[in-house]
């Protein structure tokens, strides 16, 4: 009788877990595909003015703020303020290919790919203040 009762005490248990995992599951997954699709549109550097301007992005899961300082019409630097990033710091790198390249059309850091998309998003959000 104790053996049957610990049996069913055990399968309700385990389809409890199976359930928040399940859900638990779903909202990671909506929440990584919300990442992925973060349109990060180009700057026409030649609009934007000299100065140091502030941007952030937030996903729900990665949250990034920078500071971008432009001189002559380019981004002569990049400073992540904040990079709340899970296992994404690898990302940070992105900033340098930003600079070298003068665009945000840059790859993104390979394992990595969300927190690239973010520091991205908050480069373009820092740009488009100095317009």
């Amino acid at each position: 009788m104790k053996s049957t009762r610990r049996k069913k005490r055990f399968y309700i248990t385990l389809i409890i877990c199976v359930a928040f995992l399940s859900v638990f599951s779903i909202f990671f997954v909506n929440k990584l595909m919300a990442t992925n699709i973060l349109p990060v549109d180009s700057v026409a550097m030649s609009l934007v003015n000299d100065g140091t301007y502030h941007g952030n992005s937030n996903n729900g899961l990665i949250e990034v703020e920078v500071e971008v300082t432009v001189s002559n019409h380019e981004i002569t630097k990049i400073d992540i303020i904040k990079h709340n990033n899970g296992l994404g710091s690898k990302a940070e790198k992105i900033t340098q290919n930003i600079i070298s390249e003068q665009s945000l059309e840059v790859d993104t850091i390979a394992s990595a790919t969300y927190s690239s998309n973010t520091i991205l998003k908050a480069v373009e959000n820092a740009l488009l203040k100095g317009k």
